[in-house]
């Protein structure tokens, strides 16, 4: 199974202010390419925190799977297209297995980004670096170990408005 992170991040790292804020994230700029990654793997996984806060705005993303990392797992589910599966990276990859996806995009949050990169399961990420620094915020990875975790660059993209796209392989 596949496995590609996606984060549009600051230039300090961060993926929202302490507050759970991204209104910084350019929907110009951002929203075309993270929309095309998504639709090319036709499955994502996303944290209960990122889900809920974006309800109706973002997430359910229209005409793909989207699978919803959550310990309540017995919540309403009032979607055809999402799946609540609890926080355990092997079973949220099986179900999407099991729908028929060899590849997923993992979209966040922090929590979910460090449960899948601890577990061993992220074989990409591709990062959307905006020009500012937040200062504090929610880091990329929340809840890892502390090893080192070598990347190969597979592409560097410079976007419109300071962006730059970075690709990785997890090796």
């Amino acid at each position: 199974m596949n496995v590609t992170l996606f984060c549009a991040i600051s230039a300090d790292g961060f993926i929202a202010t302490s507050e759970r804020n991204s209104e910084w994230i350019s929907m110009e700029v951002d929203a075309p390419i993270w929309e095309a990654e998504i639709k090319k793997r036709g499955c994502i996984i996303v944290g209960s925190k990122a889900f809920y806060q974006y309800l109706d705005d973002v997430y359910p993303f229209p005409e793909v799977q989207n699978i919803v990392i959550t310990s309540q797992t017995d919540r309403e589910n009032k979607w055809d297209n999402v799946t609540f599966v609890e926080p355990d990276a092997s079973k949220a990859l099986s179900v999407a297995e099991s729908l028929g996806f060899p590849e997923v995009l993992l979209v966040g949050g922090a929590k979910t980004n460090g449960l899948f990169l601890k577990s061993g399961k992220v074989n990409g990420i591709i990062l959307d670096i905006h020009p500012l620094l937040l200062g504090s915020g929610i880091k990329v990875f929340e809840d890892t170990d502390s090893r080192m975790i070598n990347l190969q660059k597979l592409s560097s993209q410079e976007l419109s408005e300071g962006h730059t796209l970075l690709h990785y392989k997890v090796v």
